[in-house]
């Protein structure tokens, strides 16, 4: 004798546990991709604060001594163009490129700087 909806009883109790575990599989999914994303914005978060005071040379720097590419202002560099040297010292790493910038007054940008082109493929 069909049930509800033309299904048998024990075929219409089926199809509802069925819809019932993937309702749960759906329900755990999605609580996993909202964690997933609260501990990505919780580390963007604690990265952003470490910088917080930080001397920064007025341009996105690489630790590879290569203008950042993206969004961020870079002055007169273009992406991946590798720094050389700052007011005339040559520089080895990004911390040496900081220590030079920290050198400086706040809001102002080192003088000059040596760098070599990036090329494009």
């Amino acid at each position: 004798m069909p049930g509800a909806g033309g299904l048998r009883p024990r075929a219409a109790a089926e199809e509802r546990s069925r819809g019932a575990r993937l309702a749960r599989w759906e329900r755990g999914a999605s609580w996993a991709l909202l964690a997933l994303a609260g501990l990505v914005g919780a580390v963007t978060t604690v990265d952003a604060w470490r910088d917080v005071g930080q001397v920064v040379p007025g341009f996105a720097l690489m630790e590879t001594l290569q203008a950042g590419p993206g969004g961020v202002g870079r002055g007169a560099f273009e992406p991946f163009d590798l720094i050389r040297a700052v007011n005339g010292r040559e520089v080895a790493s990004a911390a040496e490129v900081r220590a030079e910038a920290a050198r400086h007054p706040p809001g102002t940008v080192p003088c000059s700087s040596s760098t070599s082109r990036a090329t494009r493929a």
